[in-house]
């Protein structure tokens, strides 16, 4: 199996500065994992793209 993208995972220490509530970081974490989906689902099936 081929892997479209490899990550390596952050440490959870300098972006978190309660800034934001946890339904704001809930919120923009969800944002991020359908963006990855969608992106990784594009990508996969060749999806054209307009320039």
């Amino acid at each position: 199996m081929r892997h479209v993208t490899r990550l390596s995972v952050p440490k959870l220490v300098d972006w978190d500065n309660e800034s934001l509530t946890d339904e704001q970081v809930s919120a923009v974490s969800w944002l991020a994992i359908v963006m990855n989906a969608w992106n990784r689902i594009a990508v996969r099936s060749q999806y054209p793209v307009a320039p």
